[in-house]
């Protein structure tokens, strides 16, 4: 088959004359327009462009991939650009190494928990106030 360009599958964006972009192969679909199930709009808006990834987004049925094939004309020549993607402007980019940061750690000091026994009560020795965590009980002995 034909390999054809970006520039050449671009001239090809209306309804009379209308071709699509899917995962790198060329498809003349101006004769499917009509019968397109979702309207002719929505393939126009993409025509002379890849469509691949609006055309996967839909969630098409097995029987709309099957018949993509009866309009393929070509594929996307590789040699001008990657398939769909058109190269604006190339640039090279300096890289620096990137200094380590360096993290310090200090001690933290926590409070100790102090544990008071208290005084016992006059009327009754045989119960302690126990208090954990904030937390009082009274405990007989």
């Amino acid at each position: 088959m034909a390999k054809l360009t970006l520039e050449e599958i671009a001239k090809h964006n209306t309804e009379k004359d209308c071709w699509i972009i899917f995962k790198g192969k060329v498809y003349e679909v101006s004769d499917y327009l009509e019968d397109h199930p979702g309207g002719v709009e929505i393939i126009t808006d993409l025509a002379g462009q890849d469509c691949t990834e609006d055309f996967e987004d839909v969630g098409h049925s097995q029987e709309a991939y099957d018949q993509l094939e009866d309009y393929y004309i070509g594929d996307v020549d590789g040699d001008s650009v990657e398939a769909g993607v058109e190269v604006v402007q190339k640039i090279e980019v300096e890289t620096k190494p990137v200094k380590p940061v360096v993290v310090e750690s200090k001690p933290v000091s926590v409070p100790k928990p102090v544990y008071k026994q208290p005084k016992k009560a006059e009327s009754d020795d045989n119960n302690m106030l126990l208090i954990a965590g904030g937390v009082a009980a009274v405990a007989a002995l």
